[in-house]
């Protein structure tokens, strides 16, 4: 099948011209097994590593089943990771509907590896990426 859709080279040069255009990406992200892990004895490094990568390059939207009587851990959380955030479950001002609006979403459920890897790349190769 030919598709270009279902390519990361796709996902990048997408993100890349958005990134060009508007100087920031909107990223969402899971919290539960992405960020930090949901057992003690697994670690979660990667994605709150990028998501500081991107801190000034991105509008970072928290898009979690969580309950609201979760969120103020959560938040704490964060802050005390240094991870960016900007929305919990909710749109960006740029958007209006029902749907939360990102340009990418980092999930443990959804091909959380290959958007890491494509997050990472475009960071190498804008020159923002730090180890």
């Amino acid at each position: 099948m030919d598709d270009r859709y279902m390519t990361p080279m796709y996902l990048k040069e997408k993100l890349k011209a958005l990134l060009r255009k508007y100087k920031k990406l909107f990223i969402a992200y899971d919290f539960d097994d992405t960020v930090r892990a949901w057992r003690e004895e697994d670690r979660c490094l990667a994605v709150p590593h990028l998501l500081r990568v991107w801190k000034d390059h991105g509008i970072f939207i928290l898009y979690t089943s969580s309950p609201e009587t979760r969120h103020r851990e959560i938040k704490t959380y964060l802050r005390d990771h240094k991870i960016p955030l900007t929305y919990i479950n909710e749109n960006p001002d740029v958007q209006i509907g029902g749907k939360v609006f990102y340009n990418v979403f980092l999930d443990d459920k959804c091909g959380l590896g290959e958007t890491y890897r494509v997050l990472r790349e475009l960071a190498e190769e804008e020159g923002f990426w730090y180890d």
